[in-house]
């Protein structure tokens, strides 16, 4: 197919992932994480995450868990044991 991106990096999307989190937090928060974090295997979504987008916490966190429970992310660590002890998630569809 010969896909070539080295000059213009993009975010891909499977489109049944695109049609089920159509018009919603979730779908923003996911080309976000896609296009920061697609090539990691482990990444922090703590809450300074939803101040850079201008979201409230808890809009961000109902992406967050919406994203979770369609089985996009995993969190693989729930932090919370102090301030330099943040949630940890892997991409439960990838690999």
């Amino acid at each position: 197919m010969g896909l070539n991106f080295f000059t213009r990096p993009r975010v891909m999307l499977n489109h049944d992932i695109v049609d089920a989190l159509a018009d919603s937090d979730a779908l923003v928060l996911l080309v976000k994480l896609e296009r920061y974090h697609g090539g990691n295997d482990r990444f922090v979504l703590s809450k300074p995450m939803a101040d850079s987008m201008g979201w409230t916490l808890p809009r961000w966190r109902a992406a967050r868990s919406a994203l979770a429970q369609a089985g996009i992310i995993k969190c693989l660590h729930p932090g919370g044991r102090g301030p330099n002890d943040p949630p940890i998630y892997t991409w439960a569809l990838k690999g």
